[in-house]
């Protein structure tokens, strides 16, 4: 059965979703900091998706919330979007 999920305005299967994190994950764990776009970009390329999905799933995870998000936006030099992963959720650490 294929589930997908309505995500601003587009169809995202949600085993792409969850390819698309763990690629983000992986990423930002990796150090990249090459912006919002080309973090986006080159998630995309990687799970040979669309630009515009991973861009989607890039935003709707970035907070401050660790029950909610996966990772948070750092100010970094002449205003570039930088991310750093959050620590797990508090809730079920201890689970």
């Amino acid at each position: 059965m294929n589930r997908q999920r309505q995500t601003d305005g587009l169809n995202i299967d949600l085993d792409d979703q969850t390819t698309l994190v763990i690629t983000f994950l992986s990423l930002i764990d990796g150090g990249f900091s090459e912006g919002q776009a080309a973090l986006a970009e080159t998630a995309a390329r990687q799970c040979g998706m669309p630009f515009r999905h991973a861009l989607s799933i890039l935003q709707r995870y970035t907070g401050s919330d660790d029950r909610d998000h996966y990772w948070r936006l750092r100010e970094g030099s002449r205003s570039q979007h930088s991310y750093e992963l959050l620590p797990p959720c508090r809730n079920m650490a201890g689970a």
